[in-house]
């Protein structure tokens, strides 16, 4: 076991390498390409808000997946005894992912029922019930989690 060892920490620490290069491709991902705004028109919105959630939903696959291979690598540096990196370092940019993407999900359902209202003919609006259903929607707005309005 003791010759194996030199072989194993090299090969730990290559994969270290890699789990580091895909930690900044993450955190440089995060902050160039991140979601952060969508058209105000009808016609634009929803597509562009599902986009934001679908980049959201593959950002949030890919720290899942980079955070098990770290705390994995991690495992083995420690039962090597070797020098251990932080497992938790991508955390909080998983919480904030995770947030971003709750608060475009929020956005999305507003945005879905001023699609609908805007693709009912005209001649069939019901003056109380778009009314009704545009207070339902500042409502949920103002119910959201201080967390997500901080966003």
């Amino acid at each position: 076991m003791q010759e194996q060892t030199p072989a194993l920490q090299k090969k730990i620490l290559e994969e270290d390498a890699a789990v580091t290069a895909k930690i900044k491709k993450i955190e440089h991902e995060w902050r160039d390409n991140r979601p952060k705004e969508a058209s105000n028109k009808p016609d634009r919105a929803s597509p562009e808000i599902k986009k934001a959630c679908d980049s959201l939903r593959i950002l949030g696959t890919m720290i899942e997946q980079t955070i098990a291979d770290l705390k994995r690598v991690c495992k083995a540096k420690e039962l090597l005894g070797m020098e251990l990196g932080d497992p938790n370092q991508l955390d909080t940019l998983a919480e904030d992912q995770k947030t971003l993407l709750e608060v475009w999900t929020g956005i999305a359902g507003i945005w879905q029922t001023i699609d609908k209202i805007d693709q009912t003919p005209f001649q069939l609006y019901v003056h109380k019930n778009v009314k009704d259903a545009l207070e339902n929607k500042m409502n949920e707005m103002r119910n959201f989690p201080n967390r997500m309005l901080r966003v």
